[in-house]
């Protein structure tokens, strides 16, 4: 998401989200959150919080503020900061421990708190490093580590109640696409918010539907999840202008933070 709030600053790429919705029809079947981005539709999603290690720690965080206790110094971990996670990591913090999302000065002091801690590029090598016990607590979107769960890894799950960010795959259209190239990207978005494509990805790849008629595969519905408009309203879409307006200070200070 961050790239498509870029892109649509950068110039008038894409074609109006009113129009995008008026040529795919399974918008109406989608829960409002899929086109609050304001650019594009997302169909697939996964929401952030914390793994742990079940066999490693107790007792098993139960809020946001628990990655700070003196008992996963050195055992947590982090995303570099052109991580998405990393990102929503940073305006949590910085409500949970100041004045509101956008209180930058609380989320410095909250990165700087938590370490040392590890830092990770990718959700892949995150994987690898709480497989390994080489870290005990790590952000993560919670695909990731239900799969692992369903191979037999030690691996407990803790969703974020403060804000409920999520780990977005969303699609649009370029405004200046050929008539025949807008026509096939409408119907492959057609096709990608459509119920049983969504079902598939579930069960394949562990990622949520935004179509409010898809059923939720097996292996998610065993972790709790459910496809109710309940739980799409608690989903936090961060405000990712701000963020940008933002960026290099928030990067420069996080990435020495990190470094040192």
């Amino acid at each position: 998401m961050p790239e498509l709030f870029k892109t649509a600053r950068a110039g008038d790429y894409f074609v109006p989200l009113d129009e995008l919705k008026a040529n795919v029809s399974n918008s109406a079947d989608l829960w409002p959150f899929a086109f609050q981005n304001g650019y594009g539709i997302t169909y697939l999603f996964t929401v952030l919080g914390y793994a742990y290690r079940r066999d490693l720690v107790d007792p098993p965080p139960t809020k946001f503020a628990d990655f700070w206790d003196d008992r996963f110094k050195g055992k947590r971990a982090t995303y570099i900061t052109s991580n998405t996670i990393q990102m929503n990591f940073f305006m949590v913090a910085s409500k949970v421990f100041g004045n509101g999302e956008m209180d930058m000065n609380a989320g410095f002091d909250a990165m700087q708190r938590a370490m040392p801690m590890k830092i990770s590029d990718f959700t892949g090598n995150m994987q690898t490093l709480i497989e390994r016990g080489e870290a005990v607590l790590v952000l993560q979107e919670d695909g990731e580590p239900f799969a692992q769960i369903d191979k037999g890894i030690p691996l407990g799950w803790m969703y974020w109640t403060e804000r409920q960010p999520i780990l977005d795959q969303t699609k649009t259209v370029s405004r200046w696409s050929q008539p025949l190239q807008k026509k096939l990207a409408y119907a492959l978005i057609q096709r990608s918010t459509d119920p049983a494509y969504q079902e598939a990805n579930g069960a394949q790849l562990y990622e949520r539907p935004t179509n409010s008629k898809a059923k939720i595969a097996d292996n998610l519905a065993s972790k709790g999840v459910v496809n109710t408009a309940d739980a799409a309203n608690q989903l936090w879409i961060p405000p990712l202008d701000w963020y940008l307006d933002n960026e290099q200070a928030i990067t420069e200070r996080v990435d020495k933070i990190f470094g040192a």
